[in-house]
């Protein structure tokens, strides 16, 4: 009886140790979307006209370190180890359903250096360079 009771709670500490290892958020790629990790370098001015995340920050450029899944449409339009340009649709100054109403999601504030995970997509071009759009993030530790 004690053995089992060993076993059972060796187990059970085996497997939330090896749950804490993989510790990377579930987001998955639509068909037009990848996903990758990345690190946000730097926040950029409006790069466009008209168009508004509701937060100060909406543009800035991200490291590629790593691309995790793809969507059967997404064609890889950038180089890796070359930062792109990405207008963050929520913003990166924190966002929830109290900031833009409808939204289920909360997305934590953003800074520089900051190592994400995010969905893209390539939504156009903006002065000779490819813009993509961040839809979901989430900040990794």
């Amino acid at each position: 009886m004690v053995s089992r009771i060993f076993i059972l709670c060796f187990i059970i500490i085996v497997g939330c140790q090896s749950n804490q290892v993989s510790k990377l958020p579930t987001i998955k790629a639509s068909r037009d979307e990848a996903v990758v990790i990345g690190t946000l370098l730097q926040f950029e001015e409006s790069v466009t006209e008209g168009i508004n995340c509701g937060n100060k920050h909406c543009y800035a450029k991200i490291q590629v370190e790593q691309v995790k899944e793809t969507g059967q449409y997404f064609t890889k339009n950038f180089e890796q180890g070359k930062p792109i340009l990405a207008y963050f649709a929520y913003g990166t100054d924190g966002a929830d359903s109290n900031t833009h109403k409808g939204l289920q999601e909360v997305f934590v504030a953003l800074k520089q250096s900051d190592k994400i995970i995010a969905t893209i997509k390539l939504v156009g071009e903006v002065n000779s360079e490819k813009l993509y759009q961040v839809d979901l993030y989430e900040k990794l530790k």
